[in-house]
């Protein structure tokens, strides 16, 4: 923040340099010298201090009538002090009281929700802490005082006031302006490196630790060798003297070098510019990602950030035009009549700066506040996690079978989706292919109707006619309708929701690859079908009806977003079974590669073909599909299976490859396969121990995490470095001596 410190020449008969600092922020300015040319009367009495308690207003009136320019110095303070009483005085009282009370409430509220994430909410509660420390050094050290005064007096109280808070406010400004910056790194880190973003992270402690600690240095360690307190007297109404303690400078605070080296460096470095660049500079880049351009979140930071540069960037201003330049500086004893018109205007920029880091700190939990926020009130333990919504990133995380069963469908509203589901579950099933094959090329391919889609022939018949498609169609039907019928089964005594929920997993684990292929969008197209389908409703029929259909079509919105909040839940849960299929998968391919042989008893030697594709070309393949390499918790449950094999007879459906990838990955199969002939009878002979006592763990800690699982539901498994736990339903040992899911 901006202080200023003034010195002028005064005394009560002879007039003497004297420092004085005339505002609780750091700058440098300095009011001119002004020589009282009028003769003294003889002292009655001999002051009992050199000083006398200097003010500004009393001063010039005393040499007004004899001096024209005392005269034209003396409207200007007077113009400025009613400008001081609102700005200084009513606003930023009116500022502080509001900030005060709104950041209160903000930190009640992130106490008691979890909108935000655990860190993200530790952040907004050191920031806010911040704010209010700030709010209450301008309220106690100029607000209440210019209300009274107008122009700040420096002695007295306020002498008092303004040498404990003036570093304190800096102290606090400083803060702030790294809080601020800190959000924002961490914002573009999990935005630009969203994988290695947690592991990089220091922990909260450390970061707001060291932003004190630095925010102390620069602010508290200066202060005995820049002001002092002093006594001074003062003339009372009867002719006597008062003592008071007045602030003053040091002689130290006027030198140039010192000003550089403990002023000016700092604030480019630390105050200004450089953290306004840093955050202006993260913050282009988070803009220029995909990820989280929707999110409400990433906009309130965005505003935090454009809000932190606009109410900063006066100081940086004042920074440079007045520790640089020396504008309204002290430039000698006697100063011109342009030279006082800058000091004055420099005490209005002053308070400027003083106002706008007042407003920012008042209204920084305006940004976050959730003025709807007892739907988000919840123990994180209860919930959770996440913030209750349903939306496109699937962010509802829940545990809790009551918190869980609240969230879905009623008991009701799933019978009646069964019922118009069973109804027209081939028709439902073939628009939902039907609109991912015309949303994709590479899907279309995949089904072979690439040629009606570039046609423009493609329709629901299609899908139903063909024998192969219509396969397909008859596969995602059952899929669904399992889905459907097992939530209705949750409602009843027998069942648990749980189960439910271990059903998704168990398809997503089954059916894992679509991940790479289907985009979030077109997951939407799968989900608007639905819902659509299942309301009864037709994309142009979503509009507000008026009466006597306006009772109706409010049922079907709310069983529409029923039914969407179903959808997402069950998507959820199936990226977790798709996780731990991925992860299973890569671990039975490691022991294969290095020559062991697998739990379901395949020889390592055996074809490769015969147990479908292999991580090393799924992840190639996904990569060249556009998908990338498989997120954690990736999207599982599918309508494309896993590849067939002699002992699995569900369906199969390989995404096409050109010919020349299918020749470069037959190479190196040959190349493979010859080194292992090199290598086998050496390692044979190496892993002839462990082998056996490998092909025993998985089934061993499979049958360890059934026993743990509690009236038949998912138990706690094992681990990986994915960071999912590994879920396995009742029947997971059988289903690892089948096949490798494709």
């Amino acid at each position: 923040m901006n202080s200023n410190h003034s010195s002028a020449s005064v005394s009560a008969f002879d007039p003497s340099p004297f420092n004085i600092s005339s505002n609780i922020f750091p700058s440098t300015s300095s009011p001119p010298p002004i020589t009282n040319s009028s003769s003294t009367a003889a002292i009655l009495e001999e002051p009992p201090v050199d000083t006398w308690c200097f003010d500004l207003l009393l001063f010039y009136r005393s040499v007004g009538d004899d001096d024209p320019q005392a005269k034209n110095v003396l409207a200007q303070l007077e113009a400025y002090m009613k400008f001081s009483f609102v700005t200084n005085g009513v606003i930023t009282c009116c500022l502080a009281v509001f900030g005060l009370l709104g950041n209160l409430a903000f930190l009640l509220q992130l106490r008691r929700s979890n909108y935000f994430s655990r860190r993200l909410a530790n952040h907004l509660c050191v920031l806010s802490v911040w704010d209010i420390a700030l709010l209450l050094c301008c309220l106690c050290s100029y607000g209440i005082m210019c209300i009274f005064y107008g122009i700040l007096p420096f002695f007295g109280l306020t002498a008092y006031l303004l040498y404990l808070f003036q570093p304190f406010a800096s102290f606090c400004v400083t803060g702030t302006i790294w809080q601020v910056l800190a959000i924002t790194v961490e914002r573009y880190k999990a935005v630009a490196r969203p994988l290695s973003s947690r592991k990089g992270q220091l922990p909260l402690r450390v970061i707001c630790g060291s932003i004190a600690f630095g925010a102390f240095a620069l602010n508290f360690l200066a202060v005995p060798f820049e002001r002092k307190l002093i006594e001074c007297y003062e003339f009372t109404q009867n002719g006597l003297y008062k003592i008071r303690t007045m602030i003053v400078q040091k002689e130290l605070a006027n030198n140039q070098y010192y000003a550089i080296l403990a002023h000016l460096l700092p604030d480019v470095l630390f105050r200004a510019p450089t953290p306004i660049l840093r955050t202006v500079g993260s913050q282009q880049i988070v803009r220029h990602r995909s990820l989280g351009r929707n999110s409400s979140v990433h906009l309130m930071l965005t505003l935090l950030s454009v809000k932190f540069v606009l109410c900063n960037t006066l100081y940086l201003f004042n920074t440079i035009l007045m520790e640089v330049m020396g504008y309204g500086g002290k430039t000698s004893s006697q100063q011109t009549e342009l030279e006082m018109e800058q000091y004055i205007r420099s005490l209005y920029l002053t308070d400027f700066s003083n106002c706008l880091l007042a407003i920012h700190s008042a209204t920084n939990w305006l940004i976050f506040y959730k003025w709807n926020w007892p739907r988000f009130v919840g123990k994180r333990e209860k919930s959770g996690g996440g913030d209750g919504k349903f939306s496109a990133n699937f962010s509802f995380s829940s545990s809790n079978p009551e918190v869980l069963k609240s969230s879905l469908l009623d008991s009701q509203s799933t019978e009646i989706a069964l019922k118009r589901f069973a109804e027209r579950r081939q028709q439902i099933c073939a628009d939902i292919l039907l609109a991912l094959s015309a949303d994709s090329f590479a899907i279309a391919k995949a089904f072979g109707v690439a040629e009606e889609r570039e046609k423009g022939t493609l329709s629901r018949n299609i899908f139903l006619d063909n024998a192969n498609l219509r396969k397909r169609v008859l596969e995602l039907a059952e899929i669904v309708e399992s889905v459907l019928n097992a939530l209705a089964k949750s409602y009843s005594v027998e069942y648990s929701i749980l189960e439910w929920v271990n059903l998704c997993r168990q398809i997503g684990y089954n059916f894992f690859r679509v991940n790479s292929f289907l985009t979030a969008d077109q997951w939407k197209i799968v989900r608007t079908q639905l819902v659509l389908s299942l309301s009864k409703n037709a994309p142009n029929q979503l509009r507000w009806q008026p009466s006597p259909a306006k009772v109706r079509q409010v049922v079907l919105t709310n069983l529409q977003k029923a039914f969407t909040r179903t959808f997402n839940i069950a998507l959820r849960e199936m990226k977790n079974g798709a996780c731990c299929a991925l992860v299973d998968f890569s671990q039975r391919q490691s022991v294969e590669t290095n020559g062991m042989i697998l739990v379901s008893g395949r020889p390592s030697n055996a074809p490769a073909t015969a147990e479908g594709t292999t991580p090393r070309r799924l992840i190639r393949r996904m990569t060249k599909n556009g998908g990338g390499c498989p997120a954690m918790g990736g999207l599982s449950k599918s309508l494309f299976s896993r590849a067939s094999s002699s002992r699995d007879s569900s369906f199969s459906l390989i995404f096409p490859v050109d010919e020349k990838e299918a020749a470069e990955e037959k190479e190196e199969d040959e190349q493979l396969q010859q080194q292992r002939g090199l290598n086998g009878s050496r390692q044979n002979k190496m892993t002839e121990d462990s082998t056996v006592s490998r092909r025993k763990t998985l089934p061993e800690r499979l049958m360890l995490n059934e026993k743990r699982r509690p009236n038949g539901l998912i138990g706690p498994g094992k681990q990986h470095s994915c960071g999912h736990m590994l879920l396995i339903r009742q029947g997971a040992v059988q289903l690892q001596q089948k096949s490798v899911p494709g």
